[in-house]
C-alpha cells in the first residue's frame, strides 16, 4: 500500500515489483562496507533490501511528504531531503566522483 500518490512534478513512479528489486540488488552485488546512494526511495521498497546489505546507505528524496516515514523505517541510513540534481556529490563521497562516473553504487529507484 502506498502512503502517498506519486507526484507528476517529480516524475515519481514507485518501484513495487519484488522481482525487479531482487534483480537490481543482485546486479550490484553490494558488500557491507560499500557506499550506496539511492535516489528517490519513494515508499522504500528497494531501500528495505539495501539497508540489510550495506552499513553506508545514503538516501536522497525530494518529496518532503516521505521524509518522516523514511526516517522511522530506515534510521540507520543518512536521509537527505533535497533535489538530487542540486546537491554536490563530493559532499557525500569526498573524492570518489571522477569525471561524472561514480565509483560507488548509485541507484535511482523511482525510474
Amino acid at each position: 500500500m502506498t502512503l502517498h500518490k506519486p507526484l507528476k512534478k517529480y516524475g515519481q513512479n514507485y518501484l513495487v515489483d519484488n522481482n525487479i528489486i531482487d534483480k537490481i540488488v543482485k546486479e550490484f552485488d553490494i558488500k557491507k562496507n560499500d557506499k550506496v546512494l539511492e535516489i528517490g526511495p519513494g515508499e522504500g521498497a528497494l531501500t528495505s533490501k539495501l539497508i540489510k546489505l550495506t552499513n553506508n546507505l545514503t538516501i536522497v528524496e525530494i518529496d518532503a511528504r516521505k521524509i518522516e516515514m523514511l526516517k522511522a523505517k530506515f534510521s540507520a541510513a543518512e536521509i537527505i531531503n533535497e533535489d538530487f540534481l542540486k546537491i554536490n556529490l563530493n559532499d557525500f563521497f569526498e573524492n570518489e566522483v571522477i569525471s561524472g562516473v561514480y565509483k560507488k553504487f548509485f541507484i535511482n529507484s523511482e525510474c
